[in-house]
């Protein structure tokens, strides 16, 4: 299933800096698809028996994206008579990932199907940013990119910008690479526009971010994709337009309990974490932590870790976890973890990790992991 993936291109959130020059972003052009393109729409058709065969229709708790869907599309501008909507689930286990067919089809995958579990707000963070890549056309808009790009007496776009002018191939995949994740920021920023006015609160967006990224820390799977921005650069333009989004959502929606997604969930980000010497006898661990919509505590863990293996360290006369509850009281919230000498020189350079746990036991946020020194 993953060549048939990469072949329709839309994979949802796991994620590469937007790092190339500042010149080879002003100069990615605005790709229309001409109304008698259907190329995308041919390939879809062509799959499509392939992707039947290895997925199924929403049952349990999936079910409830079903609903989602159509509430999204009902909202989804422009309209689109030729795509024909629907949400389907692989059959077995992959990836935290989503992607959609041009035809109005949006698989998701079963481990991702199981953390949205039956929240609709969840389904809706996921589903609005494949039906945006539907709406544009991405799949089109990227292979007609790409081509543009070729010497072969189509429109080529070269280093300057000039028509005509000779790309060589590394230039070509670094602004392909470009071109993609522009379009996955925009799939972002318009999906949660269409959530919000569909009755889903944006901070579903937010916690589905958090809970990829912490998965992605938790398993230490690795989060490059050139075809995908980091992280951090999702959340950040997302909050750029997060006010629009929530004074759209309140507008139409001024009872958040009435509302199709419900109340809004718990946010957790963290922060980076400072190291500070203390004494001879140990130093600080400082996290900032922001929180949003939580009534009650969470749990957070600072854990040691091997460098080379998702396994705690193993002790050696010193502890290689703490825990702490907090309440978030503040808009920025100081956890501070006492670490003592002989746990820094036990351990050396390991790794150190931070998670945050709900009141329910459940993993909700995670950072990145970073050196904790002696």
């Amino acid at each position: 299933m993953h060549n048939l993936k990469s072949l329709l291109f839309c994979v949802l959130l796991s994620l590469s800096a937007l790092n190339l020059t500042a010149i080879h972003a002003q100069l990615l052009p605005s790709i229309d698809v001409p109304t008698n393109f259907t190329l995308d729409r041919e390939v879809a058709s062509r799959l499509r028996p392939a992707l039947l065969r290895e997925s199924e229709e929403p049952t349990g708790s999936s079910a409830i994206g079903i609903r989602v869907l159509q509430h999204l599309v009902e909202q989804a501008l422009p309209k689109s008579p030729s795509v024909a909507w629907e949400l389907r689930i692989a059959k077995r286990a992959g990836e935290l990932n989503a992607f959609s067919s041009p035809d109005g089809t949006i698989y998701v995958d079963r481990s991702l199907a199981q953390l949205l579990g039956s929240q609709p707000g969840l389904w809706a963070a996921a589903l609005s940013h494949e039906v945006a890549h539907i709406l544009h056309r991405d799949w089109a808009r990227r292979y007609l990119y790409e081509r543009s790009m070729r010497n072969d007496n189509l429109l080529v776009v070269g280093e300057l910008g000039t028509p005509g002018a000779w790309v060589d191939p590394a230039t070509s995949a670094r602004l392909s690479s470009t071109f993609s994740r522009q379009m996955e920021i925009s799939a972002d920023t318009e999906g949660l526009m269409l959530m919000a006015r569909a009755g889903y609160h944006p901070d579903f967006m937010l916690s589905l971010l958090s809970l990829l990224r912490a998965h992605a820390v938790e398993t230490k799977r690795s989060t490059f994709d050139a075809r995908h921005p980091e992280w951090s650069l999702r959340e950040e333009v997302l909050r750029t337009i997060y006010a629009s989004a929530g004074h759209e959502y309140e507008r139409l929606w001024p009872e958040m309990s009435d509302s199709p997604g419900g109340s809004p969930p718990i946010v957790v980000s963290t922060g980076e974490p400072v190291t500070r010497k203390q004494d001879v006898n140990g130093a600080e661990v400082l996290i900032p932590l922001r929180c949003s919509n939580l009534s009650g505590a969470v749990e957070v863990v600072l854990q040691l870790r091997d460098k080379d293996t998702p396994q705690l360290v193993p002790e050696i006369g010193a502890p290689s976890e703490w825990r702490q509850f907090t309440g978030c009281t503040s808009d920025v919230t100081q956890i501070t973890f006492r670490v003592a000498a002989n746990t820094l020189l036990a351990h050396g350079r390991s790794s150190a990790g931070i998670y945050v746990i709900d009141d329910r036991g459940e993993l909700i946020a995670a950072s990145d992991v970073f050196k904790l020194k002696k």
